[in-house]
């Protein structure tokens, strides 16, 4: 059965760049008090993928740093992620 995030029609399509995707770590980070980017459509598309990279088998490839501030970086998982992802 497909995921919600994989409707029928575009199954194909988002599959094949899913699949090449997921097969690359991601983390996203993005301030909770962003103007650019803003928390709420940063999350909804945070479980998106999420739930893309579950129904591929690699939902640990994907994470995110929601953190408090507005557009500007923040290093709280940065190098933990990439430590796991990669190693040492």
């Amino acid at each position: 059965m497909a995921s919600p995030a994989l409707r029928p029609a575009q199954q194909q399509p988002t599959r094949r760049l899913s699949d090449r995707l997921s097969r690359r770590p991601a983390l996203l980070i993005n301030g909770i008090d962003d103007p650019i980017f803003p928390i709420a459509g940063a999350r909804e598309g945070f479980a998106k993928l999420k739930e893309v990279y579950g129904v591929l088998g690699v939902a640990d490839h994907v994470d995110a740093d929601f953190f408090d501030g507005g557009h500007s970086w923040s290093n709280n998982k940065t190098i933990p992620f990439l430590k796991k992802q990669f190693g040492e």
